[in-house]
């Protein structure tokens, strides 16, 4: 089934659940795909559509987007810390998601939630 999505118009990218989980995927489309993965409830293949394309379930589809896209128009979100001794200022860098929860718990000086895997973000803290 993945060789098959693959060779549809606006496909980006399909491989089965199979191969997601055999291979380790620190970057690019299969990284996303895999972070999102949980086999009790994700499919036997998953698929990306194209930049700029959406999967509906009623056409025509003029506008929008799904918050769940690979590409930078849904991953490319602000983040705001705001608060008591937070500390004023801005950065480009790259944030993940997993930054989140060990930058918070730092802040509010607990432990971090079981089975955190980010790292906490620094420029917030100093």
């Amino acid at each position: 089934m993945a060789e098959i999505l693959r060779q549809q118009p606006h496909i980006a990218q399909a491989i089965s659940a199979t191969d997601l989980q055999r291979n380790a995927w620190p970057v690019g489309l299969s990284m996303y795909q895999a972070n999102g993965f949980y086999a009790p409830r994700s499919g036997d293949v998953l698929f990306v559509m194209s930049p700029g394309w959406l999967e509906a379930y009623s056409y025509p589809v003029v506008k929008g987007t799904t918050h769940g896209a690979s590409w930078a128009y849904d991953t490319h979100v602000p983040l705001l810390f705001w608060g008591w001794h937070v500390r004023h200022g801005e950065s480009a860098e790259e944030v993940k998601i997993v930054d989140i929860a060990p930058t918070v718990a730092r802040y509010l000086h607990i432990q971090e939630p079981s089975g955190t895997s980010g790292t906490p973000l620094l420029e917030v803290l100093k």
